[in-house]
């Protein structure tokens, strides 16, 4: 029987993601799409040779009106801190390592678009991360990737738009492969009669990340105000 690991981050009405329903606003229409294991190759490799000046570079896999999902690649800091009013930031690291300087104030702070901010960072914490882990900055939280000289850091991203009349966290939350492989194995002997079990890390009416193990058929379902990012692997 296959066995099949997901990360899933399920955003209130106003999200995208790498296994797509797309959001249900009016002006849009319910879809799903798919990449494989081969396209998102071809998107790294694209990613490596489209390096812009602050040697970054960033691939926008789908949008809608509220949220979007995209790739992005670092061979270097961040120019500058940031912090997006409307959004927060869900990400699994696809490959590299790097970190997140997170929290504290930013300081000669700039509106770079509607609802970004851009500036210096004063205090934070920094999150380092490698291939498998995975992070949430909630927005308003000011942040910056950290890359070392070298290095690279290279993320799958799901950009969840903040909804009047919803909490979500406001906490960073950082999550290594290490514990979300000890997740997995506690999953693993706690499978319902469909052979699946999740485990949620975030959830309210807007958000939900939660890992999802399954070793056979699910039912079938329709989220009617939610939809599904995912990022999988295989044993």
């Amino acid at each position: 029987m296959s066995k099949v690991r997901w990360l899933t981050a399920i955003a209130g009405a106003a999200a995208v993601s790498a296994l797509l329903l797309a959001t249900l606003a009016a002006a849009e229409k319910p879809n799903y799409l798919f990449w494989s294991a081969a396209q998102m190759a071809e998107m790294d490799k694209k990613l490596t040779s489209t390096l812009d000046a602050s040697k970054g570079s960033r691939i926008d896999m789908m949008a809608t009106n509220h949220s979007f999902f995209m790739v992005t690649h670092r061979e270097a800091n961040s120019t500058s801190g940031e912090v997006h009013q409307k959004y927060a930031d869900f990400a699994v690291v696809r490959s590299g390592e790097g970190g997140i300087l997170a929290g504290g104030k930013l300081a000669d702070v700039k509106q770079s678009a509607p609802n970004e901010l851009r500036g210096t960072i004063e205090g934070g914490t920094l999150h380092k991360f490698k291939a498998g882990d995975a992070y949430y900055v909630p927005a308003g939280m000011p942040h910056q990737t950290i890359v070392e000289p070298g290095k690279h850091f290279r993320v799958e991203m799901l950009k969840v738009e903040s909804r009047d009349g919803f909490k979500d966290p406001v906490e960073f939350l950082s999550l290594n492969s290490a514990l979300l492989s000890e997740t997995e194995a506690k999953l693993k002997t706690k499978l319902n009669k469909f052979y699946m079990a999740n485990e949620d890390f975030i959830k309210n009416d807007n958000t939900q990340f939660h890992l999802n193990h399954k070793e056979g058929t699910a039912e079938s379902e329709i989220h009617d105000h939610l939809l599904n990012s995912r990022s999988s692997a295989t044993a």
